[in-house]
This record gives C-alpha cells, structure tokens and sequence, in this order.
C-alpha cells in the first residue's frame, strides 16, 4: 500500500472523529454557558425570567447538537458507504484473480469451517462454492488423515506452532465422488479482527506422479531390457544416449581389442569408426604409457563396476600424440555389455594451459626471488655505504666544529662579521652531525637483528612518557593514557618508535599554552593491535602526508621547530621490519595523531 492510499484512510477517520464529537462538545459548552447564565442573573432577574433564560439556553444548545448531530451522522453514512464501496472493490478484484487461477483457493476460519471456495477448488474437488463454504476442511482429505489434521489444528491453536505453515507439501486430497489423488499444498495464516483464517492453495499433481510413474516404469524396462532377450533395443537406446555425449565412449575386451567407438571418437583422435574398432588399444597409446594403463586396467579387473581413473597419451590420426583422461568401468560380467567401458575426453589443451601456468608462475616466482635478492643486496649496500660515509664524515665534522669552536673563545681580536661567520660554521657543523647521527641511526635500525618478544607497551610508553615529560618540565602538559594491549616485537627497537613519536608530540605543542598528549590502543582484526599518539599541536597539511615519512622530509621550517627530518622515516622503517603499517591524519594548527598497527601478543593469564 503507498503512502497516498494509506493517508485516504487515515484523513477521513479523523475527520469522522472530529465530527462526531463536535456536537457533544457544543451541547456541553451550550449547557456551561446556560447554568452560567442562570448563576449570574439570580440576583438581578425574577424566578419566572431566569427559568426562560435556562429555557431558552437549552433550546438553543439542544438545537446546535442536532443540528452537528445530523451533519455528522450524514457524514458517517458518506463515509461508511465509500468504504463499503472500496472494501467491495477490492474484495472483486481478489476474488478476480483468484478464481482466474488454475490452482485450486480454499480458505478456512480457526474452526477449520470452508468460508471460501475459488473456482480452481471448484474444478479439482466437484463441489460448487455454495455446497463448500461451511463444510470442514476434512472433507477435502481422506478419512485416514482426520485424526492427525485435528490433532495438528488444535496443537496450533492453541500454542501457535505448526510443522506445515510456510512449506510445500505432497498430500493426499479427496474430491467429492471420493476419489483420492496426490496434490501440492501450501498454507498461509492471517489475522483479522474477527479471528484467524488460513488460506491453502493447491495444485493437482496427478500428471507429475503419472510421468515421474511413467518414468520410473521405463527405467525399470530400460533395466529389464539390458539384457540377452533384448539386446537389439537396448542398443538402440545405448546408442541414442552415448552417440549425443560430449566425451567418446568405447568397449574393448579384456584382451583390448576395440569393440565399439561412439560417434565422438571421430572428433576426438579422428579416426572414423570402420578403422577404429577393431584394433587393440594398445597399438595407440603412447609406449611410455602403456605399462601405466595396464596398470589402472588391472586394478578396473579386479574392482567390477566400480570407476577407475586412467590418462595417457593416445596417437591422433594424423600422428600427433593427443593426452586423454577418463575413466575405466568393467563390465565383463553384464551380459548385456560384456566389455570393459571408457569414458575420454580430449585433455591436451588443458594440461598444456595448466602446464603453461605452472611454468609461468615457476618462472614469476624465480623472478621474484631474483628481484627480492638483488633489493636485498642493494638495500645491503645502500645501508653500508650510508653507514660508512656517516662514519667516515663525523671525524672532519669534529674538527670543524672544535676548531670553530676555539677560534670563537679567542675571539677578541675578530670582527663582528668573522664571528658571524664562525658561528654559522659551528651551527652548521654541529647540525650536520645531528643528520649524520640520525642517519647512523637510521642505518643500524634497518640493520639489527629482530629479537621479537611479548612487549608490554603500558610500561614501555609510560617509562617514554615520563622521560619526555621530564624533559619539558616546565611547561604545561596534560598526559593521557589508556591501556594498551600487548603486541609481539622487539622492545628496543620498539622504544625508539615510541620516543620518535612521543617526543614529536612534545616538540611540536610547545607554542601551546597547554599542551595535551593523548596515547591509546585497541585489538583489531586478524590479532592487530592499533596503537595512537595524539596531540593539540602545529598539525600538519594532509595533502603532504605522503612526505612525512621520508628521509630529510619536513613540513615545517627550521625556524619554527628544529629536527634533522629523520625520526619519523626511522619510525617506518622499525613498524615495517616488524611487518606492520603506520600512518597518520592532521590538520594545521589542529594537531595530529599518528598510528601504527602491529601484531599482537597474548596477554598474561593475570591480566583479566
């Protein structure tokens, strides 16, 4: 029903409400007024006038009420025959569709009496509607069936469960000159203000029984035919079958030689039928696989109609060997078959496809060994050189830094432009040993051995927060934290994680007037463990996340927080040696809040 149809219904009920109770509502207002009336001129009218004030009122009111009265009664009956009407025409178009059906209709009330009969039940039982309706519905089923359709009415009737409602059945009906015949049944149950109803609709499913009757009496001649008496038309119908087949289908004896070919034996080896029966089997199958059909044929000797695999590549009429693959069947012992029955199917294409497959993904997984180790030789050696040339640039690096060092103690005799100079080579030099230091950093990082254990990161992040803390003592942090589930990896390496993270967090509120660090962590799927370090700091442009995580990647200047741009990529690549994912949102000036996902540990038996 659409919501317009719904809202016919729904607006004039109000309106009949509304109409009914208007003149109650006038006649007691009507009466309000008049004892009002009469209370206020007691003292200033006689007796005989105040009685015909009352009089009056009451005339008044009483004719105000049967006036409404009649309007709404008018507007009831309006009301009553358009929905009377509606109810008509809705009962005509079912009882339209219904006795246009083939199947037969009948529904019944709660004591199982007929209350409807549409013309299909009319045709299929012999009673017309009139003789139905106020029959029991037993009368429509064999008297055998009586006892346990009461038993079952009244189990539903009184508990509300049933073992048919909502299924489809194969019964027994009845008609009216007591003839039994097999029908499908479904029944339905509905509730009105009236009681409940049920409705079943049934199909005759006498010409089904009869053809699947049919049926099984010519399997049964088929199978009484397969024998020596009827051999001849047995073979017509096992040629009809087998000459239709997709795959070929041959007969040999036990000495091989070819009985019979089916029609698809031209298709599949393209022999035609007159040179193919006749020969031994043998003389086609290649002879690297001839001991190995012996074999299955053995074994098919021994196990009588029971299906025995068999492959092997079998000489194609123009010479090209053809791989085949079915099955062996003996049936030596049927008199109407007296031979060993295969069933081939032409597989080369397949085996080739499948084969080509397997050579591909062999040569693709070869490749990617190949790759992963020339990566992991280059990774290697990326990381030496990177160690060496960091190693090797710290010695000069102290030197130049000393030396500036000691010429700015001395320097008296300088200018204000040498001191300048000098200062910014100082600054430089000690800034290029905080990169050369995170990139040592870096390096062993990727180079140390995982030690993977079950971390306990509430102590772990609580021993970082307390040194970050520490560290920033005097300024305002507010420090949160949950708990967090414990995860499987490497605690030092994991440290150096967490102290990236928690100290960016530090660095990056300090122009806040209080700053607040929030750390948290979940379980989630697969055994992940999410862990989160937010804060309220700088934030960051999201359209540059990508950047964050790479080697000498910033997105703030120098000038605003110092850092060497190496911490986070250190980060990255500790979570993914640990075969983990991390990531992070922000907004400028509304802080950030970095993730990193890795494998969770079991927590001990005491933890709850």
């Amino acid at each position: 029903m659409t919501e317009g149809s719904r809202m016919k219904g729904v607006i004039p009920m109000r309106g009949h409400l509304r109409q009914t109770l208007a003149p109650w509502l006038i006649l007691f207002l009507s009466l309000l007024l008049t004892l009002w009336a009469w209370h206020t001129f007691d003292a200033t009218i006689d007796r005989r006038e105040r009685l015909w004030v009352l009089s009056f009122g009451l005339a008044v009111s009483l004719l105000l009420f049967s006036v409404l009265r009649s309007s709404a009664d008018m507007r009831t009956r309006a009301l009553a025959r358009a929905m009377t009407e509606e109810l008509r025409e809705s009962r005509e178009q079912f009882l339209a569709v219904a006795d246009t059906a083939n199947d037969a209709i009948v529904s019944a009330d709660e004591q199982g009496r007929i209350i409807y009969f549409n013309r299909g039940a009319e045709r299929m039982f012999g009673y017309a509607n009139e003789e139905a309706a106020g029959r029991p519905l037993t009368a429509l089923m064999p008297e055998r069936f009586h006892e346990a359709h009461r038993t079952g009415f009244g189990r539903f009737l009184s508990t509300g469960r049933s073992l048919i409602l909502g299924k489809t059945l194969e019964l027994t009906a009845v008609n009216r000159a007591g003839h039994e015949f097999p029908v499908e049944l479904s029944i339905a149950s509905w509730t009105t203000t009236k009681g409940r109803f049920f409705t079943a609709i049934l199909r005759d499913s006498t010409a089904r029984k009869a053809a699947e009757e049919a049926l099984r009496k010519t399997n049964e001649e088929l199978a009484r035919r397969v024998s020596e008496q009827a051999l001849q038309k047995s073979e017509m119908r096992f040629r009809a079958l087998i000459e239709n087949s997709s795959d070929a289908i041959a007969l040999f004896g036990a000495d091989g030689t070819i009985l019979y070919g089916s029609a698809a034996t031209t298709r599949v080896l393209g022999y035609a039928l007159a040179e193919f029966v006749g020969r031994n089997a043998f003389e086609l199958i290649h002879p690297d696989d001839q001991a190995f059909v012996q074999t299955r044929l053995a074994e098919a000797m021994q196990r009588p109609r029971e299906r025995v695999d068999v492959h092997a590549r079998v000489r194609h009429r123009n010479g090209a060997w053809r791989l085949l693959e079915g099955v062996f069947t003996n049936l030596l012992d049927e008199p109407a078959v007296g031979a060993i029955v295969t069933n081939y199917r032409d597989a080369t294409e397949r085996v080739q496809a499948e084969e080509e497959v397997r050579r591909l993904n062999e040569h693709l997984e070869q490749r990617v060994l190949e790759r992963t180790a020339q990566l992991e030789a280059m990774t290697r050696e990326l990381e030496a050189f990177s160690y060496s040339v960091s190693h090797d640039l710290r010695a000069p690096l102290r030197h130049v830094h000393g030396f500036a060092k000691l010429l700015l103690e001395g320097a008296e005799g300088l200018d204000e432009t040498s001191v300048r100079y000098l200062t910014i080579i100082s600054k430089a030099a000690a800034k290029m040993g905080e990169l050369i230091d995170g990139l040592l950093a870096l390096s062993r990082t990727g180079r140390a051995e995982l030690r993977a254990e079950a971390v306990d990161l509430n102590r772990l992040v609580s021993e970082v927060s307390a040194e970050c803390a520490q560290e920033a003592k005097d300024r305002r942090i507010t420090w949160k934290r949950g708990d967090l589930p414990r995860v499987r990896g490497d605690a030092a390496l994991l440290r150096i994680v967490f102290v990236n993270l928690v100290s960016n967090a530090v660095k990056f509120t300090a122009k806040r007037d209080e700053a607040v660090i929030e750390v948290g962590g979940w379980r989630g799927e697969d055994g992940e463990v999410i862990v989160r370090i937010q804060d309220n700091g700088a934030g960051f442009d999201s359209r540059y996340t990508g950047k964050l995580f790479g080697v000498f990647q910033r997105l703030h200047r120098e000038d605003e927080f110092e850092g060497t741009g190496i911490g986070l990529a250190t980060v990255r690549r500790i979570v993914h040696r640990h075969g983990g994912r991390v990531w992070a949102e922000g907004e400028v000036d509304r802080g950030a809040a970095f993730y990193i996902a890795l494998k969770g540990a079991p927590e001990p038996p005491d933890a709850g």
